[in-house]
């Protein structure tokens, strides 16, 4: 955790821990990140890395408001989380274990992901 918030410093993103019952949301123009001191490090971390994509879809606040645009959006926020979380962790997963913890489809396959977007 500690590495991932000092990488965040260096790219002037401020991240918050507080008492709140929201998992976490950002502030895009405040370049912050708030997230629930309630819930595990755990999931801290994949909150943080949820908010992180918010940051990359900025220009498209408007299209959060239609229903499947803000599906899309949210979706790849999710998928940002788990290509973090096996990236960052470098050692080999038991893959079945990971689509159980991130609540992921059999389906789920990044390979054909770039077509549908």
């Amino acid at each position: 955790m500690k590495k991932l918030i000092k990488w965040l410093g260096t790219e002037n993103i401020h991240v918050d821990f507080l008492d709140m019952d929201k998992a976490g949301m950002c502030v895009i123009d405040e370049r912050m990140i708030l997230v629930s001191s309630k819930i595990s490090e755990f999931e801290q971390i994949k909150i943080i890395y949820h908010e992180l994509k918010h940051f990359e879809h900025k220009d498209y606040k408007e299209l959060y408001k239609k229903f499947v645009y803000h599906s899309k959006l949210e979706y790849e926020t999710e998928d940002n989380v788990v290509k973090h979380f096996i990236e960052d962790s470098g050692h080999e997963y038991n893959y079945s274990l990971l689509l159980e913890e991130f609540d992921i489809g059999m389906g789920y396959d990044t390979k054909y992901q770039r077509f549908a977007r």
